[in-house]
């Protein structure tokens, strides 16, 4: 057989000039014919495979997340805590030093609500002679605490020690942030 009589065909990877009767280009390795077209299926197969894997996962991810929120969901029971009284009062600070001292509001609230509540947050603003806020800070107290079931409580601001002499602390407002029970 002479090299001319040979036939063949352009391989269609690298576009070389290959024996008809081949099934895989010399040149560029790729497969021909029939074996070309079940690697072509597989790859796509393999590549549908890890997008529906990478999708499936999302869904599921998104689903348990919001299976866990909605166990985890509060219900605000703002309204129910009302605060019968409420005082300014100076504490020893027990975590820096026993002759150092902080501000505290200490008085006794309500839950007026039908619901046990499991934790209420404060708001306190302590104000001097002159009606100039001094002091902000935010504190929590844990319960549960019963329906209609009178509780006593100290918030401090834990942070710092006092920053004037606690002739200036005068006045405070004390507004309930939030009363919550996890259901």
């Amino acid at each position: 057989m002479v090299a001319s009589d040979v036939i063949t065909k352009q391989c269609p990877s690298c576009c070389g000039e290959i024996d008809c009767r081949a099934k895989k280009c010399p040149h560029c390795l790729s497969y021909l014919g029939f074996r070309r077209q079940l690697y072509r299926l597989a790859v796509v197969l393999i590549w549908a495979s890890c997008i529906s894997f990478l999708v499936c996962t999302v869904i599921a991810a998104t689903l348990m997340s919001r299976e866990f929120r909605d166990r985890s969901v509060s219900v605000d029971h703002l309204a129910d805590i009302e605060v019968l009284s409420s005082a300014i009062a100076f504490v020893p600070d027990n975590y820096q030093d026993c002759k150092a001292r902080r501000l505290a509001i200490v008085g006794r609230a309500r839950n007026k609500g039908t619901s046990r509540v499991q934790y209420v947050t404060f708001r306190v603003e302590v104000m001097n002679r002159n009606g100039k806020l001094v002091d902000v800070f935010s504190n929590q107290i844990y319960g549960p605490f019963a329906a209609n079931e009178q509780f006593g409580f100290e918030l401090s601001n834990t942070l710092h020690t006092l920053d004037l002499p606690e002739s200036e602390y005068v006045s405070h407002k004390l507004v309930v942030q939030q009363a919550q029970n996890a259901e």
